[in-house]
């Protein structure tokens, strides 16, 4: 255990320089969320309860914590079935390693779910591999794990699926024990979580889905923005009326605008409900007019997504509940200075 205590206390070193945690414009959503008892729209609802059984609405610095506690907990599982021999000065030296020469300090010091995109991974191999290697209250842990990690970012489930297609495939090729066994933990996880999700998603806005809401309208404000959608609108809308057809002469327009300047965007004009149920057709019709356009869209805003990537966005003052200043300045005001 002091392993993992050293190893968590070095991934908290950005927050500890920082002088407090991480945070980003979306920070505020996830926090408020389970504060006020409000589901977004745009986003699950489980990390933002998540980040209240941390924080208890009394101080944002569990959370680094936490969440460093975490991932550390599960690479010292993935050591130990790996190199069962190794002690813990050289484990707490792998951990300074990831810490000096990886993202892994910065994201569990953040206060988004971002960090649980690499416990997905983690908890896969684990069930996979390392069950036997493991106490039943440590396969019981990383079978939670990955399920939260599933609820608390729709990009996980893709992921998730696909680590369970990778578990299917590698498990029989190294010989691996108890590919069934394997298979119906990690399965049952998933699965676990999707439910889960849908109900959270059937009680906030009374449909049956992963995501009623946010990804048909953030694919259509990226389309929007790279071109292909607008094409396609421009071509379009003299033969089917959507009600984004009243606005072409102001698209594209960026997708930051499109989604989060509501009080002169389409989006909020029309009405969040009314634009999902357009959104699908749209984004169909455009990836079947504009194929190639949006590829080349899509490598380019890859190739920049992976240079940027940017702390403490949104901090001016905001006068939305949502910005995260503004949260931390409602429920947290001894910290807000910090």
């Amino acid at each position: 255990m002091l392993a993992v205590v050293c190893g968590a206390l070095l991934l908290c070193y950005p927050a500890v320089y920082n002088r407090y945690p991480l945070v980003y414009t979306d920070s505020g959503t996830y926090l408020d969320s389970a504060i006020t008892f409000h589901a977004s729209w745009n986003r699950p609802f489980f990390y933002s309860l998540f980040l209240l059984g941390l924080h208890l609405r009394t101080s944002l610095w569990l959370i680094p914590l936490g969440q460093a506690l975490i991932v550390t907990y599960l690479l010292h599982l993935v050591v130990a079935s790996l190199f069962p021999t190794l002690g813990t000065l050289a484990f707490v030296f792998l951990m300074a390693l990831l810490a000096t020469f990886s993202s892994l300090p910065w994201f569990a010091s953040e206060i988004m779910p971002d960090v649980f995109c690499p416990v997905v991974v983690l908890t896969t191999f684990l069930l996979a591999f390392a069950r036997d290697s493991m106490k039943r209250v440590d396969v019981v842990f990383v079978w939670l794990m990955l399920a939260v990690a599933v609820m608390s970012h729709l990009s996980n489930v893709p992921l998730a699926i696909g680590m369970l297609g990778v578990t299917a495939i590698a498990v029989p090729l190294t010989r691996a024990p108890g590919v069934r066994e394997a298979l119906m933990l990690i399965g049952t996880s998933i699965t676990a979580a999707l439910a889960a999700l849908v109900l959270g998603n059937y009680v906030a806005t009374g449909e049956m889905s992963l995501s009623s809401y946010a990804a048909p309208i953030f694919t259509l404000s990226r389309m929007i923005e790279d071109g292909s959608a607008t094409a396609y609108l421009r071509e379009t809308c003299g033969v089917r009326r959507y009600r984004l057809c009243d606005y072409l002469d102001r698209l594209p327009m960026p997708m930051d605008d499109f989604l989060w300047r509501t009080k002169d965007s389409p989006l909020y004009v029309i009405g969040v409900h009314a634009a999902r149920d357009e959104a699908r057709e749209i984004v169909a019709g455009a990836l079947r007019s504009h194929p190639w356009m949006q590829l080349e869209a899509t490598w380019s805003n890859v190739a920049q997504q992976l240079r940027l990537h940017a702390t403490g966005a949104e901090l001016s003052p905001r006068l939305s509940p949502w910005f995260i200043n503004d949260v931390v300045a409602t429920w947290f005001p001894a910290e807000y200075e910090s």
